[in-house]
């Protein structure tokens, strides 16, 4: 991931200046995937959306540029094979003024085999398109 974002971030340099960010991650979870089982993994606090969402803000600050200064978010508990919580819905701020909403979901399904979705939209005033898209099989 940090290939890509670095090439985003280069590709991104010269579309005029940032108005708003949309993460959104869709992760599918399910016994094949080394993950699941970790014991650690399924007793933290936070589950896999805190786990493993530190690495997707941590891509979004260094594509940005910049801190995020404000988050207010909401939580929930759907898919009970799976430690809470397994989906996240927040609104942050980042520190150069501009507001983005971060999207991450973890599913248990046993189809898909750890197909995941990954997307980031930078809305700027030169451009208004979505700076990439991947749809690939990751090891979450």
């Amino acid at each position: 991931m940090l290939f890509i974002v670095l090439q985003c971030k280069n590709l991104i340099a010269d579309v005029g200046d940032m108005m708003s960010v949309q993460v959104i991650v869709e992760g599918s979870m399910n016994s094949s995937n080394p993950y699941f089982s970790s014991s650690w993994r399924r007793d933290f606090a936070g589950g896999f959306i805190l786990d493993m969402g530190v690495h997707f803000i941590a891509g979004l600050r260094m594509l940005v540029g910049c801190e995020v200064v404000s988050v207010s978010a909401t939580t929930s508990y759907v898919d009970k094979s799976l430690p809470p919580p397994d989906n996240i819905s927040s609104l942050f701020q980042l520190e150069n003024g501009c507001s983005g909403v971060f999207v991450m979901v973890f599913l248990l399904d046993l189809h898909r085999k750890q197909f995941s979705f990954f997307q980031v939209n930078l809305v700027r005033t030169k451009e208004n398109l979505p700076i990439f898209v991947l749809l690939a099989k990751m090891k979450m």
